[in-house]
């Protein structure tokens, strides 16, 4: 039987198979029933003549004796009513025809055996029999002529002849249907019968045909796995010969070799036959016999089916082999070990590898265990896997708190250098290493720690990896007594120029008054015209000098962060009235003009209301001294911000000489005008601007220079109005180096 590929077409070919099956199991049913008919038939005739012969012998008319018509009914018609189904039993075996007259014929042997036996009614039981008979035929429809041919008979006889068939004279014309309804009743069950029979039947025929088909199959198979089992052994013949991996077949009682692949031959030096004249032990190297003579012993000792280890080999060459041996238990139905059958890998490579690998991490282990640097190993999520003593107490944690996970290198970093750790993750992401850079950490202690760290990523990626770290903490204190030394130095330096800026700055007025006082105190000098001009410029030379010892002390309370502020409230609108009266006589006694505007005229302000004025006053100085001819003007307003904070917008401008580019930068340093980086055409300390940079500074705020040459200048000022106090810690001056020192140390 071919095979069948798909489920859809097996189920078709098992029920096209059962239908078949079926077909010949019920006409093989139908035929033996037709030959049990037969007898049966036969017998029923004899038994109705012996009947009527018991019953009914003779028939007497007077005197006269004769033969019983019963018995030739019996005889005659009894032969005819089965002689045509014999006949076609005979000829048509089987077939629906036979069945039928069958069926008609044992029917009309009930009737005559009822009316031979004088309608006796045990003898209509007879009819209850010939239907159960007729069910052998699992067919439903051969029970409808016997039942139709039953009917008829007690419908004509019960009407027309009742005698004969309920053996009396008279009866009820509608007696047959009492008997005829028991007919029926009994063939409701004899229907159900022969349907569940035929259904019966159709189940075992498909039930013989799914094992015949299963049957089929499984010779099929069996044939593909004898043809599988040929196939793979000649593939297996040609696999083992021919594998890249050594293959040896070994008896396990002697350990010699039975069969040996090129593979091994290879391995081991040796041709095949002399490998399989020697045994495993012969080859082996003498320090492993002892765990080859083990393995032996697990196999004939344990019920294990494979068994794996590695060993050594002696090559024939005489050098010393690795090899890791994979073997598998070939058992008997007994499982007494009958073959090893083994797969023998060179490992010699990979075992001189690890060993150099192994020693690599020894030599790396030393290095990371010295105290050397701090190394430690961690991944972009912030844990630190590993480190050595020299990391852990640089940062004071134990290695318990490091296995706790107590120590995160995220957390132990300040979070203004989060941003160096993104860009080193970032080049380790792309390059796989970072440059080294320096850092702080968070000591367990709080302490913070400068350090070198420099990191590689042991993957594509970045995601973790190995990391140094140097200590500077001794080089920060280096840097820092260097710095303090620098400082100081600086600091003596520029004591040393303040004493030749003010001594130059009071030089030069008093060497004038004194030459003006001896004029002035000469005998001969009464009645000089010039008397007054001397007194005059005498009393300028003081008041400039005692500008400069103010502007030196406010400068050296501002340089030492001990200011005393007077902070108030006032309008801003009444200071900037007070410092404009102040510097007014000078303006109106030169060519220049000034005009001042201040929004709004009521706006209150927070601060040192004499600073501020001070600050103005300077402002207003600075621009008068370097505008010669033109205009000075003052806009002063109080705004406020988005965020609602306050602030005085205060701007100076006038149409002076201006000021180079270069120099606008060192404005507000102190001495930046003696330093020559202005000019020698420019005059004054430069303390006043830096004056007003600390009273800004103390109040929250800036100062903004924008000068061109030969066009003016504007000084734009921008402080807090609502602060409740200065700010500390604001108002350290920058000393410049001036060259008018230099020239008279």
């Amino acid at each position: 039987m071919p095979e069948i590929s798909t489920p859809i077409a097996l189920s078709e070919r098992i029920s096209s198979r059962a239908a078949v099956l079926r077909c010949e199991q019920e006409r093989a049913l139908w035929k033996n029933t037709d030959r049990l008919f037969g007898m049966l038939l036969v017998l029923q005739w004899f038994a109705g003549v012996a009947i009527a012969l018991r019953i009914s012998s003779t028939a007497w008319e007077g005197l006269d004796r004769h033969i019983h018509p019963h018995i030739l009914m019996a005889v005659l018609l009894g032969g005819l009513v089965a002689g045509l189904p014999i006949a076609l039993i005979l000829l048509r075996p089987g077939e629906r025809r036979t069945r039928y007259v069958i069926s008609a014929a044992q029917a009309l042997h009930s009737a005559l055996l009822i009316h031979v036996s004088g309608g006796r009614i045990e003898t209509h039981f007879h009819i209850f029999g010939s239907l159960a008979f007729l069910s052998f035929y699992r067919d439903w429809r051969v029970l409808v002529p016997a039942t139709l041919v039953i009917a008829a008979d007690h419908a004509l006889r019960g009407v027309f002849w009742t005698e004969s068939v309920f053996g009396a004279l008279s009866s009820s014309h509608w007696r047959w249907l009492e008997h005829v309804t028991w007919v029926l009743f009994e063939d409701v069950f004899l229907l159900w019968s022969c349907v569940r029979s035929a259904r019966e039947m159709g189940e075992l025929a498909r039930r013989q045909a799914r094992l015949e088909f299963a049957h089929a199959q499984e010779k099929l198979n069996v044939q593909h796995a004898v043809d599988a089992l040929q196939k793979s052994e000649s593939e297996y013949r040609a696999m083992f010969e021919l594998a890249s991996v050594a293959k040896c077949q070994i008896d396990p009682e002697e350990g010699r070799f039975l069969r040996v692949n090129r593979k091994l031959c290879e391995v081991t030096g040796y041709g095949a036959d002399e490998l399989l004249k020697k045994t495993i032990y012969q080859i082996t190297y003498p320090e492993d016999l002892a765990m080859s003579a083990r393995a032996m012993e697990r196999v004939f000792n344990e019920p294990v089916a494979e068994i794996s280890f590695a060993k050594r080999y002696v090559h024939k060459a005489g050098r010393t082999i690795w090899v890791h041996v994979n073997a598998a238990v070939m058992r008997d139905a007994a499982g007494k070990p009958v073959r090893i059958d083994a797969i023998i890998e060179d490992i010699t490579a990979r075992t001189e590898a690890r060993e150099a690998l192994e020693a690599s991490e020894r030599r790396l282990r030393q290095v990371i265990e010295s105290d050397m640097i701090g190394i430690l190993f961690w991944d972009v999520s912030g844990r630190i896997t590993d480190a050595n003593a020299a990391y852990l107490g640089m940062l004071g944690y134990t290695r318990s708190e490091l296995e706790m996970g107590a120590l995160q290198w995220n957390a132990i970093t300040p979070p203004e250098f989060a941003p160096l750790d993104d860009d080193a993750l970032e080049q380790m992401r792309v390059r796989g290493t970072c440059k080294p850079f320096e850092k702080q950490f968070v000591r367990k202690d709080g302490v913070r720690i400068p350090v070198l760290i420099g990191a590689t990523a042991f993957e594509a990626g970045g995601d973790c990896g190995v990391a140094w770290v140097v200590d500077l903490t001794e080089r920060s204190r280096a840097q820092e007594i260097e710095q303090e030394r620098n400082n100081l130095r600086d600091a003596v330096k520029a004591h040393e120029q303040v004493l030749g800026v003010v001594g130059h700055e009071l030089r030069t007025p008093l060497a004038g008054m004194r030459a003006m006082s001896e004029l002035l105190l000469d005998p001969g000098s009464n009645g000089m015209a010039e008397t007054d001009t001397f007194l005059r410029s005498m009393q300028q030379e003081v008041v400039r000098m005692s500008d400069t010892v103010n502007n030196l002390l406010e400068a050296a309370r501002l340089n030492s962060g001990h200011c005393r502020w007077n902070w108030s409230s006032f309008r801003a609108a009444d200071v900037c009235a007070e410092a404009l009266d102040t510097t007014r006589p000078l303006v109106d006694a030169s060519a220049v003009t000034l005009e001042a505007r201040v929004e709004p005229q009521d706006a209150v302000i927070c601060g040192d209301a004499e600073a501020v004025r001070r600050l103005i006053t300077n402002l207003l100085s600075n621009a008068h001294k370097h505008t010669a001819l033109g205009m000075i003007r003052v806009d002063a307003a109080v705004e406020e911000d988005d965020d609602g904070l306050r602030w005085l917008l205060l701007r100076v401008s006038d149409t002076g000489c201006g000021i180079p580019a270069e120099i606008t930068s060192r404005l507000g340093e102190a001495f930046a005008l003696n330093s020559g980086v202005v000019g020698g055409h420019v005059g004054g300390t430069g303390l006043g601007l830096a004056i007003c940079k600390g009273i800004v500074a103390a109040h929250g705020g800036e100062i903004g220079v924008e000068s061109t040459l030969d066009v003016g200048t504007t000084i734009t000022v921008r402080m807090r109005a609502d602060l409740p106090g200065p700010i500390s810690g604001t108002g350290r001056l920058v000393v410049s180096a001036p060259a008018a020192a230099k020239e008279t140390a």
